[in-house]
């Protein structure tokens, strides 16, 4: 009778968990002098900025 008991916790259940994300992200911290922080503090969505200034300079670059 006791062999027909299921447990009543632990194991893995189908799709539980956090789904991965389809482009992973890494968070880095630096130091930006006054001027810097504050055209940055005035942006909605930092990383957007920031990310669309490294894309737009790495662009630049490489056409010379």
């Amino acid at each position: 009778m006791e062999e027909d008991k299921k447990p009543k916790r632990g194991g893995s259940r189908p799709n539980a968990g956090r789904k991965p994300k389809a482009e992973q992200s890494r968070m880095i911290t630096f130091r930006a002098s006054q001027d810097v922080y504050e055209i940055l503090m005035m942006q909605p969505n930092k990383t957007e900025y920031i990310e669309k200034a490294i894309r737009e300079k790495r662009k630049r670059e490489l056409r010379y």
